[in-house]
């Protein structure tokens, strides 16, 4: 955007000078300057190194595909084009996520062929807690109607406050951990016992 704003302020004054006007002064000092600088400047190699790294960026923006932030989703027609929000896609997988029962933190980030999900788990055990994850989250991704579903990547973790399961929890979802129940109340040995009936 400058550069195109300084090749039309120095187009604008070369075409009126030509219509009879006189040049602006700023373009002489700009002239007299760049004609005084040498090969070896460090200022004219630190202009060359900048256009250089515009230049990648500007070819590595006409290679890659456009829409970076869109995701493409299946089109009901020919003359249909509908996109999701690489954001909504990630809030959708996160609250499916979050669901599961003994989730803690959920991070999700969405790529443009990949989706990676980190979540820590608070109990039971984390090998079927992320089969059960997975399996979630896949179904969620599978429903959105994407034209190209990203691959899942998954990772679990146990939290900070992680109960292993008991050792007699059945297989299948993580259970929340049992209560441990206080020992009942004994009675004082020394509580006074009241007379039964007919006693002095």
């Amino acid at each position: 955007m400058l550069g195109a704003l300084g090749c039309a302020a120095v187009l604008y004054d070369v075409a009126a000078v030509r219509l009879g006007a006189r040049p602006a002064p700023w373009r002489h000092a700009l002239l007299d300057r760049v004609y005084g600088l040498s090969l070896t400047a460090v200022v004219a190699a630190v202009a060359a190194v900048a256009l250089v790294l515009l230049g990648l960026w500007l070819v590595w923006l006409a290679v890659t595909p456009g829409a970076r932030r869109l995701t493409p989703m299946e089109p009901p027609s020919a003359d249909v084009r509908a996109y999701l929000d690489r954001s909504a896609v990630a809030l959708l997988l996160r609250d499916t996520a979050l669901e599961i029962p003994g989730v803690g933190a959920v991070r999700v980030k969405v790529r443009r062929r990949k989706v990676f999900v980190g979540a820590t788990v608070r109990f039971g055990d984390p090998d079927e807690f992320r089969e059960a994850l997975s399996s979630a989250v896949t179904a969620k991704r599978d429903r959105l109607g994407l034209a190209k579903p990203p691959r899942l990547t998954v990772f679990v973790r146990p939290d900070e406050e992680w109960t292993p399961p008991p050792a007699d929890a059945p297989s299948g979802l993580p259970r929340a951990p049992r209560q441990k129940q206080s020992p009942p109340q004994k009675q004082g040995v020394d509580a006074p016992v009241a007379p039964a009936a007919g006693e002095k």
